[in-house]
């Protein structure tokens, strides 16, 4: 039988026929060896046909002689990581068109039981269906134990068949909701769930909450109602305790994902993995040194920033330096205006039960212009673990918090008006524009990005054209996205479902103009709209 045909599944496989389907795919394609290829069994078609692909574009020769290859399937996802002995840009071109293909496949077939999804009942995640949303069992045998066995519309079988048994045990056929009809070994005993817990960790001195109530009665109408509200929502994000967010386990991948995403910031994702491998030795709490991502303008530190969070699931919250006018952006005003309010700082870690929110340093650089500002004192303090630990905002004097596990990212143009103090509490790491190569990946992976984040995608092709991807990789990072959606609005208004050249050069981006009544420079105008 085709091997494509024989890794096509429409239900949860057991991890015996998965590991056998392995094993044939590797023995069709022995150049595949040294290289890493690990799918999830949902993904093993979409794979199989794609290295088939590879064997049409690349001679024998070209094959072995792969300077890297890695093929992940992770959660709901398809990575592809490789790496050309020698340049061949055609070729190359029609690869990136495959693995872009791939990876849009990957998204709307279920990574645990192969099925595409259907518009009518597409799932929330992607890359799983609405039976298997999210979940860590893959396999059969995973799922029939998860699955409560007192559920009225399982029907449970224990019989004596080993056809896919690795042991002699008695085994079982689980029907149920998920259509999981695998034969699959009964366990000895049911173990307790491995899954790390999240640290909790002192945020502040319960007697401090206690301190304000008694004293509150003794406010102005609007001190009194500010600080009631202030005091309710500190309760319910968790009173005196916060908790620290954790490495899940899949964080390796997370952070190919981001560098296959972003590839000229290779050395933010090296810093991660070195630190991550460290935190995965203890209890796996996500604690970053303060960095400062140092670049031209438009290279995507802010947006890689916003990513890392997205993967790592961590509050995200992005300062505006260049706006902010004195310390109060960070540290507060003081509570004796009758308009004092909360800084940032207090903001984020108060009223959210995480302690370690990554909090983005937006143009660092151009915070300190004015030196009557002094936007950044808090920096000293709160770059400090040390004294972070004892952070008070001007607005709430009575409440000490605990800051001290921030993750902190600054952006920067250059490093030439950040004070040495700030610099020397700061890992710095010099980010390079991305090659004209770097774009192309980038742009096939914010196409395939925008496809699957909105509910017009499904109606769009699966992969951008060569010649759209070359037309790209001479363009800014920094207006790939707002070029790419509104091509996508020029073919839905064409009704096409494919971008064309036409489309791009139509979405060109227009300088803006200052607005009327004003006016301004051609440089200041272009630092003020432009993010780092």
């Amino acid at each position: 039988m085709d091997l494509i045909k024989r890794c096509q599944i429409v239900r949860p496989i057991s991890k015996r026929r998965f590991n056998t389907l392995v094993k044939a795919i590797r023995a069709q394609h022995p150049w595949l060896a040294g290289f890493k290829c690990e799918p999830s069994p949902g993904h093993l078609a979409l794979i199989a046909k794609f290295l088939n692909e590879m064997e049409t574009l690349f001679s024998n020769d070209a094959l072995y002689s792969l300077g890297f290859l890695h093929i992940r399937s992770y959660q709901g996802k398809i990575s592809v990581h490789y790496r050309l002995a020698v340049s061949m840009p055609a070729e190359e071109a029609a690869l990136l068109d495959a693995i872009t293909g791939l990876q849009g496949d990957g998204f709307r077939t279920c990574a645990v039981c192969g099925q595409p999804f259907l518009p009518e009942n597409r799932a929330t995640t992607l890359g799983f269906c609405n039976l298997h949303p999210q979940t860590w069992a893959f396999f059969a045998e995973d799922i029939a134990n998860r699955q409560p066995l007192a559920n009225a519309s399982s029907v449970v079988n224990i019989s004596n068949d080993l056809a896919e048994s690795d042991h002699q045990q008695p085994t079982m056929t689980v029907q149920s909701d998920c259509q999981c009809e695998e034969t699959v070994d009964i366990p000895e005993a049911t173990e307790a769930s491995t899954e790390q817990a999240m640290p909790i960790i002192p945020f502040l001195d319960p007697a401090q909450l206690q301190q304000i109530k008694a004293n509150i009665q003794g406010k102005s109408k609007e001190q009194f109602h500010r600080l009631d509200r202030m005091l309710e929502r500190i309760i319910s994000s968790g009173g005196d305790t916060r908790q620290l967010a954790i490495l899940p386990h899949s964080w390796r991948d997370l952070i190919d994902d981001f560098e296959a995403a972003h590839p000229n910031f290779y050395q933010l994702a090296e810093l991660l993995r070195d630190h991550f491998a460290l935190a995965s030795l203890g209890d796996g709490r996500i604690q970053l040194p303060p960095i400062v991502l140092v670049g031209e303008p438009g290279i995507g530190k802010t947006v890689a920033a916003n990513l890392i969070a997205e993967l790592l699931q961590l509050p995200f919250k992005v300062i505006d330096m260049a706006s902010a006018q004195t310390n109060s952006v960070l540290a507060g005003s003081d509570s004796f205006w009758s308009n004092a309010h909360e800084g940032s700082v207090f903001e984020t870690l108060a009223y959210q039960a995480l302690a370690n929110p990554i909090i983005l340093l937006d143009e660092l650089d151009k915070a300190i212009e004015d030196p009557r500002a002094n936007s950044i004192s808090a920096l000293y303090q709160l770059l400090e673990p040390s004294s972070a630990r004892a952070f008070q905002d001007l607005s709430v004097r009575e409440i000490s918090i605990n800051a001290s596990h921030i993750n902190w990212i600054a952006c920067a143009n250059s490093l030439e008006h950040i004070p040495q103090p700030i610099l020397s509490r700061m890992t710095i790491l010099k980010i390079p524009a991305p090659t004209s190569r770097q774009i192309r990946v980038i742009a096939a992976n914010l196409y395939r990005t925008i496809k699957a984040s909105e509910s017009w995608g499904d109606h769009f092709a699966d992969y951008l054209s060569s010649q759209v991807i070359e037309y790209l990789s001479e363009q800014s990072p920094r207006i790939l996205g707002l070029q790419l959606k509104r091509a996508f609005g020029i073919a839905a208004r064409a009704g096409r479902t494919e971008i064309t050249m036409a489309d791009m050069k139509r979405s060109e981006a227009i300088p803006a103009k200052a607005p009327i009544g004003f006016i301004t420079s051609p440089t200041k105008l272009g630092n003020e709209q432009g993010a780092a």
